[in-house]
């Protein structure tokens, strides 16, 4: 630009600065620019010369790629309200709840909404078993819960544990978040080897004798109007070769109304912590 010097006329100064600027119908061209603080509004970048990368606090843009740079950065993308994230021809439903009841949601595509959103696994196949999770007690536990278990209409239990004694495994139901230990299970109790006795109203679904070491499986339909289930359990009875095997059979007694089942909750009749250890599945089926 040339230097400026004190008195020097004005003519001479706007010779200077036309020399540096280059003036066209609208816009100013220049060489060089510094701009050490304030802002500069309505600025369009790359239609002239293109931008090839930008730094914004963590976040770079490059090419095809947006990546953080700082350690273990997350990059995230935060839609206002209910907006939705777009990607290609996909999109996902951003504003979802997502907590412990949405525990092994799968995301799934809905083409009346036209979104991409978690749902509760459907059982895939239309007839397999879907794992919903497994709990392994490796020290001693009074009971074992399962309280997301997803929205189906059967599930099973099965599990292999040993107990602290010969115990007799209670199975109870979670209501609409509230574990259930009244009165109001009904079913018929069967020992192989001791004959069979019929139980109306008891906390649990409870076989006629324990064991010690146990393998068994619980079975449970929760359509409407009544849970039906079915227990079947065996094992050791103690140290010795003496073994038993439970059949259980029945469901929430009739006068019990069904809010909805939303957990299983596996204990014994003592109540307290006597399962030693020992593995917990529980599947899930759509029929």
């Amino acid at each position: 630009m040339g230097t400026f010097i004190d008195g020097e006329s004005g003519s001479s100064v706007r010779t200077k600065i036309n020399a540096a600027i280059e003036k066209t119908e609208g816009t100013s061209a220049i060489t060089t620019i510094d701009v050490d603080g304030g802002a500069i509004d309505g600025v369009t970048l790359g239609t002239n010369s293109a931008v090839t990368e930008a730094q914004v606090d963590n976040i770079n843009i490059n090419g095809n790629a947006i990546t953080s740079t700082d350690t273990n950065g997350d990059v995230t993308i935060d839609p206002n309200g209910t907006g939705d994230v777009n990607i290609g021809n996909f999109k996902f439903d951003a504003d979802q709840t997502v907590g412990a009841g949405q525990d092994n949601y799968v995301l799934t595509y809905d083409n009346a909404g036209g979104k991409i959103s978690l749902e509760a696994a459907a059982g895939g196949g239309g007839g397999a078993w879907n794992l919903i999770s497994t709990t392994t007690v490796s020290s001693a536990v009074s009971s074992v819960a399962f309280t997301s278990i997803g929205s189906y209409n059967r599930y099973v239990l099965l599990w292999d544990c040993t107990m602290s004694s010969q115990q007799i495994p209670k199975m109870q139901i979670y209501d609409n978040g509230t574990l259930e230990t009244g009165s109001n299970y009904s079913m018929m109790r069967n020992n192989v080897s001791s004959g069979g006795s019929f139980q109306t109203t008891h906390s649990g679904w409870i076989g006629a004798s324990g064991a010690t070491s146990q393998i068994g499986r619980f079975d449970i339909s929760i359509a409407a109007p009544r849970a039906t289930m079915e227990m079947a359990y065996g094992g050791f009875d103690s140290a010795t070769d003496a073994a038993n095997l439970q059949l259980i059979a029945g469901g929430m007694k009739s006068t019990y109304s069904i809010t909805s089942i939303d957990g299983f909750n596996f204990t014994t009749t003592a109540g307290t912590a006597v399962i030693n250890s020992g593995r917990f599945s529980l599947y899930g089926l759509s029929q």
